[in-house]
C-alpha cells in the first residue's frame, strides 16, 4: 500500500471517530438543553411559592417565606445570579 492511500485511509478514520464526537456532543446538548428547562420551570414554581403566605401555627401572625435560588455553572462553578444569566 502506497503512502497516498495509508493516508487516506487514517484520513477517513479521523473522520469517523469526529463524526461520532459531534453526535455525543449533539446528544449530551440537547439533554442540557432538557434539564435547563426543566431547572427553569423548578424555578418559577418556586417563585410562585415564595409569594404564597405562611401563617405561624402558634400565634397565627402572617410569616413571609425567603427563598435564596442560586444556580451554579457545572463548567466553572460561577453563581449565576439571574434567569437571564443562564439562558
Amino acid at each position: 500500500m502506497n503512502n497516498i492511500a495509508k493516508i487516506i485511509l487514517n484520513l477517513e478514520g479521523t473522520c469517523n471517530a469526529m463524526e461520532e464526537e459531534i453526535k455525543q456532543a449533539h446528544h449530551h446538548l440537547v439533554l442540557l438543553k432538557a434539564r435547563r428547562e426543566t431547572l427553569h420551570a423548578n424555578i418559577i414554581e418556586l417563585k410562585k411559592e415564595t409569594k404564597q403566605k405562611l401563617r405561624c401555627d402558634v400565634c397565627k401572625i402572617e410569616m413571609k417565606k425567603i427563598v435564596e435560588i442560586t444556580t451554579l455553572c457545572e463548567t466553572c462553578d460561577k453563581k449565576l445570579d439571574s434567569l437571564e444569566e443562564m439562558k
